[in-house]
C-alpha cells in the first residue's frame, strides 16, 4: 500500500502532487496547501524497487512509504525548494491552509502515515534500503525531467 506517490509521469499521463505544484508555480499561481494533515510522500521509482523485492517471496499487506513525515504544505515547500534552484522565485506563493478551507473534499484523517515496521524488517533482511527521503527523491525526479 503506497501513499502520496510522486515522480516523472509518463507522456500524456496523470500528474501528481509534485508536478501539480511545479505546474501551478510555473503559471504564476498562488497555492493554498493543507498544513494540518501528515503524510509520507514517496518517490514512485523507490516504490517500484521495493515491490520487485517483495513479488518473488512475500505475500500479505505491506505499507511502503518514505520514512519522512510531513504535511502537504511542507511537501509543496520542498518541491518548490528543489525545483526553483535554477528556475523562478516562489516566495509567498505557497501558503499554509487548514483542511476546513476545502469544504468540497471528503474529510480526511489528520494523520495518514503508515507504520513501516514490517517493510523495514523485510528490507533489512534483504539488505535493501528504505525509500529515500523527500529531498533526494525530488532531486532525482527533476534530474529526469
Amino acid at each position: 500500500r503506497p501513499i502520496l506517490l510522486y515522480g516523472v509521469p509518463h507522456a500524456g499521463g496523470r500528474g501528481n502532487w509534485a508536478t501539480r505544484v511545479t505546474d501551478a508555480l510555473s503559471n504564476g499561481h498562488i497555492l493554498h496547501v493543507v498544513n494540518d494533515v501528515n503524510t509520507q510522500p514517496t518517490y514512485a521509482e523507490d516504490l517500484a524497487k521495493v515491490i520487485w523485492q517483495l513479488v518473488p517471496c512475500e505475500c500479505g499487506v505491506y505499507h511502503i512509504a518514505c520514512p519522512e513525515v510531513m504535511t502537504l504544505y511542507e511537501f509543496a515547500i520542498s518541491v518548490a525548494a528543489v525545483w526553483t534552484q535554477s528556475t523562478v522565485n516562489v516566495d509567498n506563493r505557497i501558503l499554509p491552509a487548514r483542511s476546513e478551507m476545502f469544504k468540497d473534499l471528503a474529510s480526511r484523517p489528520q494523520d495518514t502515515t503508515y507504520d513501516l515496521t514490517k517493510i523495514r524488517t523485510f528490507l533489512k533482511r534483504k539488505k535493501q534500503p528504505m525509500p529515500c527521503g523527500v529531498k533526494d527523491g525530488l532531486q532525482r525526479m527533476y534530474c529526469e525531467l
